[in-house]
């Protein structure tokens, strides 16, 4: 598998040049058809992980799917349903309700059956939480208490409301049992959510994969029984002890 160094996912979100980097990388690539830049993307993601680890049929979950990566190509959860094809299924889930309704129109335009998408956040356990969204850069959203941005960073997001549950909560309602990889690419909640995959990590899910936000998530992985598989271009990819 691969172990190469991914320098896109050692930038912050919280600096300036990288938000206006990719904030003209996305309205750029937004102009080319999805087919096109999905395709072509898709075929050098199939050779990396996450994506290497599925096969067609399998099941996978995704945490976290701003719209202004699925307008670039970008979109993971996208890149996970062209992996496991139609015969799989891709649960995806994301608390903005912006982000939720482009993805699955763009399921249902282009035929990703295996896309399904749950509007809510992930977390420990069932509550209401407050989502800090930036509408211009959606991909830097987080979840309240994760971050601890400066009163004047603050200012750039706007506040919703909304409902989080357990990811074994949510798999449970949609009675998905057999799971092979759950990727998590959150901004700083990477801990709470797997507080709640207790069961999940029981029946012996054998991958996970992290965003880079936290140096302390190799220790904790390996405390649970996972190691390092290698980087992946969010963060790295864990797998579990034999």
């Amino acid at each position: 598998m691969s172990n190469r160094i991914y320098l896109r996912h050692r930038w912050s979100h919280r600096g300036r040049l990288h938000r206006v980097s990719v904030r003209i990388a996305n309205r750029v690539l937004g102009r080319v058809p999805f087919a096109v830049k999905y395709s072509l993307a898709g075929v050098a993601a199939g050779r990396e992980l996450p994506y290497s680890l599925l096969q067609p049929g399998d099941t996978a979950v995704q945490v976290g799917a701003p719209h202004d990566t699925l307008r670039a190509g970008r979109s993971r959860a996208v890149h996970l349903a062209l992996r496991v094809g139609p015969r799989g299924r891709v649960v995806v889930v994301e608390p903005d309700p912006a982000s939720a309704a482009a993805l699955r129109k763009a399921a249902s335009e282009h035929r990703m059956p295996q896309l399904l998408v749950v509007e809510s956040g992930a977390w420990s356990s069932q509550k209401e939480l407050r989502l800090y969204v930036d509408p211009a850069h959606p991909a830097t959203n987080f979840t309240e208490d994760t971050a601890d941005y400066s009163p004047e960073e603050i200012a750039r997001f706007e506040v919703e409301t909304v409902p989080v549950d357990s990811v074994d909560n949510i798999l449970e309602r949609l009675d998905v049992s057999s799971v092979k990889l759950v990727s998590i690419t959150t901004n700083g909640s990477e801990r709470e959510i797997i507080a709640g995959m207790s069961k999940t990590l029981a029946r012996g899910l054998p991958y996970i994969a992290l965003a880079r936000t936290d140096d302390g998530h190799e220790a904790m992985m390996t405390e649970l029984g996972y190691g390092r598989l290698g980087f992946d271009n969010r963060g790295y990819t864990f797998s579990k002890n034999a």
